[in-house]
C-alpha cells in the first residue's frame, strides 16, 4: 500500500510540477508578447517620427529656393519694366506660372506704388500669414 500512495504522491508531484511549468510559460509567453507589442508600436513611432521629419525638411529647403527664386523674379520683372521685350514677357509670365503651380502666388498690395525693394509680394497658398 506504500507503493501505492508514494506512486500517487509521485504522479501528484509530477502534475503539479507541469502545471507549474505551464503557468509559467504562459507568464513568459505573456512577457514576450507585450515586449513584442512595445517593440513594434516604437518602430512604429519611429517611422512616423522620420517621415514627419522629412517633410518639415523639404518644406524648409523649398522654402528657401523659393526666397532665391523670388528675387531672380523680381530682377527679371525690373529688367522687364525697362526692356519691354516679348521673349522677356514670355519668360516671366511662365516664371510665375510655374510659382502659382506650386502654391506660391502674387499678392496685391492696395494704395502702395511698386519698387524694386518691395518685400512680401508672394506669398505660399497655404500659408497666408
Amino acid at each position: 500500500m506504500k507503493c501505492l500512495k508514494v506512486g500517487k504522491m509521485i504522479k501528484t508531484a509530477k502534475k503539479t510540477s507541469a502545471l507549474s511549468e505551464e503557468v509559467d510559460l504562459k507568464k513568459q509567453i505573456e512577457d514576450l508578447t507585450g515586449r513584442w507589442k512595445r517593440a513594434l508600436a516604437d518602430y512604429q513611432n519611429l517611422e512616423k517620427r522620420q517621415l514627419r521629419e522629412k517633410e518639415e525638411f523639404v518644406q524648409y529647403a523649398a522654402g528657401s529656393l523659393t526666397k532665391k527664386f523670388l528675387s531672380v523674379l523680381d530682377h527679371l520683372e525690373k529688367a522687364q519694366e525697362h526692356l519691354k521685350d516679348a521673349g522677356l514677357d514670355l519668360a516671366v509670365k511662365e516664371f510665375k506660372r510655374v510659382l502659382e503651380e506650386e502654391g506660391i502666388a502674387e499678392i496685391e498690395v492696395l494704395g502702395k506704388e511698386k519698387n524694386a525693394v518691395e518685400r512680401g509680394k508672394f506669398r505660399a497658398k497655404n500659408n497666408p500669414a
